[in-house]
């Protein structure tokens, strides 16, 4: 009933996404150069794996850092900024998901990063079904 705590709530977890979708994003592209200049393998299945696990890392943490700046500056003024709200929420579940799928056997620190946001998304889904429930 108190549509401005709910509003806080998903502007926190937005912040928290925003930040370690960065981080993440920085530590990709860290290990990305120093696979680089290391030599990651010199055969070509190696080479694509690698690859494979830089996108989906890249893709999860572009997610991450979009859905969550999006979140940071939720608004409730309206039905179309609680429909926004939601598809950011839905998206981001969707790739968190798809990300943990890909990087289970690959990369399990990815797996467990993407677990501790869809807690973090799982954390706020009670505020968006208030939110959606006054319309």
């Amino acid at each position: 009933m108190h549509p401005e705590r709910d509003i806080r709530s998903v502007r926190f977890v937005g912040s928290l996404s925003l930040m370690l979708g960065m981080v993440l994003m920085i530590l990709t592209l860290v290990a990305a150069l120093f696979a680089l200049f290391s030599g990651i393998g010199s055969d070509q299945g190696s080479i694509i794996h690698w690859a494979v696990q830089f996108v989906v890392a890249l893709v999860m943490a572009a997610a991450m850092m979009g859905c969550g700046a999006q979140l940071q500056r939720a608004r409730y003024y309206g039905y179309t900024d609680v429909e926004n709200i939601r598809m950011v929420w839905t998206s981001e579940v969707i790739v968190m998901v798809l990300g943990i799928v890909f990087s289970v056997s690959n990369i399990p620190p990815l797996a467990w990063v993407g677990i501790l946001m869809l807690f973090l998304l799982f954390t706020i889904r009670g505020a968006i079904i208030r939110l959606s429930g006054r319309f």
